[in-house]
């Protein structure tokens, strides 16, 4: 998919719950982050669009926030840099690996959780 498939999805309100979005150009995936953030409103973003650095933050702390649910607005969206664990030489705990299948599994139908992979 490119950013203008991309960009016809959430214009025509059929956006998945989850995508991996990976490149070189720090400009395109600054392009993708603007999409997704538009899916919010301006007047939401403070409560339910959130962004995760995995290199700072644990991968517990994103699967919980991502499983909740949008507050007082129709879509709740988490952004992930550096998920080092979609790589083949990372690795993932058993707690986090049972958050992440139940994740992956059960997502709640308003919520859009976008990997950032800069190649």
């Amino acid at each position: 998919m490119n950013l203008k498939q991309l960009q016809q999805q959430i214009e025509n309100d059929a956006v998945a719950n989850f995508y991996v979005v990976t490149g070189e150009e720090d400009a395109l995936l600054a392009s993708a982050y603007r999409l997704f953030q538009s899916l919010i409103a301006d007047e939401d973003r403070d409560m339910n669009l959130a962004q995760f650095d995995l290199s700072e933050v644990n991968l517990d702390t994103m699967i919980n926030d991502a499983m909740s649910m949008p507050f007082f607005g129709n879509k709740r969206v988490t952004i992930v840099d550096n998920p080092q664990f979609l790589t083949a030489t990372a690795k993932v705990n058993n707690h986090d690996q049972e958050l992440l299948l139940k994740l992956l599994q059960q997502p709640n139908a308003e919520n859009v959780i976008v990997f950032l992979l800069n190649n």
